[in-house]
């Protein structure tokens, strides 16, 4: 199959009953009506969209709560 690249070439270059999708910052939508719930086309990305912000919030929490350790491990010796 050859690649093209028009405003529809993930339509184009999909394999035949492959739906593509979406993805912007991380987050997956439905092409076809770009929601993350899509009751048309019976998709759901809710799911790993909702463990994308999940891995995104574990990261930043352990980030903070890394410092805020080194801080009181800091005060302890103090």
């Amino acid at each position: 199959m050859s690649r093209t690249n028009t405003p529809y070439a993930p339509l184009e270059n999909c394999p035949p009953g492959v739906q593509p999708n979406i993805y912007v910052n991380g987050f997956c939508f439905c092409f076809h009506h770009g929601e993350e719930y899509c009751h048309r086309c019976t998709y759901d990305f809710r799911y790993s969209n909702n463990m994308t912000i999940q891995d995104d919030l574990d990261e930043i929490i352990g980030e903070r709560l890394s410092d805020v350790c080194a801080i009181l491990v800091i005060f302890r010796y103090c």
